[in-house]
C-alpha cells in the first residue's frame, strides 16, 4: 500500500475536515477580486514589484483551481467514502 493510500485509510475522519479547508480555499481564490487571490497578490507584487497586478491575480486563480481539481479528482474514491 502506498504511503498516500495509507494516510487516507488512517486519517478518514479527517476527510471531510481537510475538503471543507480545501473548498474555502477554493472559495478564496474563486475569481480575480476574491480575498485570497488579491492577498497574494499584493503580496507577490511587494516581492516582485516588475510583476503584473492583473497577471498574478490570474495565475492565483487557475494555480488553486488546479490544484483543488488535480487533488480531488486523484483521490475521488478516498474523498467519497
Amino acid at each position: 500500500m502506498n504511503t498516500y493510500k495509507r494516510l487516507f485509510n488512517s486519517h478518514g475522519r479527517e476527510r471531510a475536515t481537510l475538503r471543507s479547508a480545501m473548498d474555502d480555499l477554493l472559495a478564496n481564490f474563486a475569481e480575480p477580486n476574491a480575498q485570497g487571490t488579491r492577498a497574494t497578490a499584493e503580496q507577490m507584487g511587494v516581492d516582485h514589484p516588475e510583476m503584473d497586478n492583473t497577471v498574478l491575480r490570474a495565475d492565483a486563480v487557475v494555480g488553486v483551481r488546479t490544484f483543488h481539481t488535480v487533488l480531488f479528482s486523484s483521490w475521488v474514491h478516498f474523498w467519497q467514502q
